[in-house]
Formats: structure tokens, sequence, C-alpha cells
């Protein structure tokens, strides 16, 4: 796992638990506890890992608002998100060269869904 991730892990306190899951993972707020389905490989874990510390970062102690409203759990999942995009751009662009940065490839290159362009693209633009 990238020392990033296990930075992160420390100052959030949280404990991190391999389980056979029927999602990715999932952030245990009342226990501060991230468990991860051990069947996904290592790049797999590390997204989920880092979507699971955006709910952590930005929802501790908002579980019982996550399935309150569709509303309120659009936003929360777009957070968390927003959250392991961050991280994720952070690495990707220690790893590259200014001029070969690109929201598309980053996408690419992470698996991730195209839609999120407009976010990557802000986000490119104010880290660089």
């Amino acid at each position: 796992m990238d020392s990033r991730i296990k930075a992160l892990l420390s100052e959030q306190q949280i404990t991190l638990k391999y389980d056979e899951l029927d999602c990715g993972g999932l952030y245990v707020d009342k226990l501060n506890w991230i468990i991860v389905d051990n069947r996904l490989n290592e790049h797999e874990q590390e997204k989920v890992i880092l979507h699971e510390l955006g709910h952590a970062a930005k929802q501790k102690g908002l579980s019982n608002l996550y399935n309150a409203t569709p509303a309120l759990h659009t936003k929360m999942e777009a957070e968390a998100n927003q959250f392991m995009i961050r991280e994720e751009l952070e690495n990707y662009r220690s790893e590259y060269d200014e001029s070969e940065l690109s929201p598309v490839k980053f996408l690419e290159s992470f698996g991730l869904p195209l839609a999120f362009e407009p976010y990557v693209s802000k986000m490119l633009s104010e880290l660089l």
C-alpha cells in the first residue's frame, strides 16, 4: 500500500480491515474502520480506501444522514469520490511532466468514468 494512504489512515486513526464484501468497501463511522473487499486487486483496493477515507474525512459523525434521503446519499458519495480523485491526482501529478498531464489519460489510467473529466480538469488547473 502507498505510504501516503498509510499516512492518511494514521492521521484519521482508522483501522483498515479486509473481508469478502458485496461492495468494494465501506466506512464504519462508529468504529472508525474501513473494510475493503479482499478480492479486489491492489490498485482497486487503493481507490476504495481513498474513497472511504473521503467519507471519514468529510462526513465523520454523519453516518445517519447517508441513507436519510437520496439527495444526501448522492452528495456524500460525490464528496468521497472528489476526495479520492484529488488524492490520486496529487500522485499522478508527481509522476508526470506538466506537459504530459491530461484529465482523460488520468481517468483512463485509474479506471475512472469519463464523467469525472470536468472535475479532474478543474482540479488539475488548481494544482498546477
